[in-house]
């Protein structure tokens, strides 16, 4: 049986999304290694749990672009997804750098302006390169790709 095209697009994101909570997780590690004193570290959130928190957030992130990767063929449609999908990632940041205790309405506040300014600027950017390798593929502005069939 043949996956479905939305199939198709949530694995693809869960696999991107790995690939950025992995360089989230590789980034933490490098500071925990390091012997800095991360604030994460201050609050009590063991290692183990900020990598989770890294790697949990980008595979749901991902999983939610694959998502809506229908809506994402237009700017305004690509920052809206970038925008919803920057939620979970701006509260897996949250919960990484001060863990689930001591939720303040700036917690909130962070996490939707995370969510509107990088989610969204990230979908905007997104857009705009993987609309150049489309563009690059088909040969021409509006031409046919011919690596689909």
């Amino acid at each position: 049986m043949a996956e479905s095209p939305r199939t198709i697009s949530i694995a693809s994101g869960i696999r991107y999304g790995l690939a950025f909570g992995t360089v989230f997780a590789a980034w933490a590690s490098a500071a925990y290694l390091s012997g800095a004193n991360p604030s994460w570290s201050r609050e009590g959130i063991s290692w183990p749990m900020v990598l989770l928190f890294y790697l949990g957030g980008g595979i749901l992130t991902g999983a939610i672009v694959g998502a809506l990767r229908s809506i994402a063929k237009s700017r305004a449609g690509s920052a809206f997804v970038g925008a919803v999908a920057g939620v979970p990632l701006g509260l897996a940041i949250r919960l990484a750098m001060a863990g689930v205790n001591n939720w303040r309405i700036l917690d909130a506040a962070f996490i939707s302006i995370f969510a509107l300014a990088m989610g969204g600027g990230a979908g905007l950017v997104l857009h705009d390169v993987f609309s150049d390798e489309d563009e690059t593929r088909s040969g021409a502005r509006g031409g046919k790709d011919p690596t689909r069939r």
